[in-house]
């Protein structure tokens, strides 16, 4: 099995359009994308389309400042955070 080296910096845009010929959109994450997204950590970022129509990168804790894993204590998180690790 080959193993892929650890990734520290993840950027994601997901983009969709109405029809073949309007305009792209850029989207933010589903709910079930930020939980992935969210074992690579808070920091990820992800492309958000401000009121301005202008693509921005924000950090995945910035678009998710109150993620079910703020009720657990650092520690809890980094241990849990080890063992994916090693499952990759």
């Amino acid at each position: 099995m080959k193993l892929v080296p650890f990734v520290k910096h993840i950027n994601l845009i997901l983009m969709s359009h109405d029809n073949e010929n309007s305009p792209f959109k850029v989207l933010s994450p589903c709910g079930i994308c930020q939980e992935r997204l969210r074992y690579w950590g808070p920091k990820v970022r992800v492309g958000v389309t401000t009121k301005e129509k202008l693509l921005k990168f924000v950090p995945l804790g910035e678009l998710q400042p109150f993620h079910w894993t703020n009720a657990y204590p650092a520690e809890e998180i980094e241990r849990f955070n080890s063992k994916v690790e090693k499952l990759r």
